[in-house]
């Protein structure tokens, strides 16, 4: 079980609190709200099954994923943020060991005021990488990948993940009822 060191968590409160104390744009109360989330976040047990870590550096990810994993790892990332927010497609999906359950690492940039990531291991999850294409031109545009949990009973129904999903469900529907 990896958590934030003693030190490392009162460096992540000192810095929330000198940008609480010496912010003054009207922003401010945005960034700070989510300055929290990223400490509460980091500072929450791990769920049932899972083994987090918020880390500073890439080093400190590597470790991480490492002792998770071991030293045979392969690296995969979204390649970039063309198709953040945008209608997309998605095409050549493919399936990461054969679509069979797996484990993985996955790091999340959280909002702070300097590089933090929040990296987690959850057992019963499938991996795919897939490419992302303009929908007008039909380019490539992005190359990303997906982390898809298949046990999520642990999970409270305000997860952060549902929230999310009910966001694309509802666009989906939107898309497809538009199309007929």
């Amino acid at each position: 079980m990896h958590k934030l060191n003693h030190m490392s968590s009162l460096l992540l409160y000192l810095s929330f609190l000198f940008y609480l104390l010496f912010s003054s744009s009207s922003s401010s109360l945005n960034n700070s709200s989510m300055l929290a989330a990223a400490v509460s976040e980091c500072q929450r047990a791990p769920s049932a099954g899972e083994t987090k870590r918020c880390v500073g550096s890439v080093e400190d990810m590597i470790d991480f994923s490492i002792s998770v994993l071991g030293h045979n790892v392969v690296v995969r990332t979204t390649e970039n943020m063309e198709g953040s927010k945008k209608d997309v497609l998605i095409r050549k999906v493919s399936r990461i060991n054969g679509g069979k359950v797996t484990k993985s690492v996955s790091c999340h940039q959280s909002l702070f005021p300097y590089l933090l990531y929040y990296c987690h291991s959850v057992l019963k999850v499938r991996v795919y990488e897939a490419d992302i294409l303009d929908p007008k031109t039909k380019a490539k545009i992005n190359h990303g990948v997906a982390i898809c949990h298949v046990d999520t009973s642990s999970w409270s129904a305000g997860h952060v993940a549902f929230m999310a999903l009910v966001q694309v469900r509802v666009k989906l529907r939107y898309v497809t009822g538009s199309l007929s």
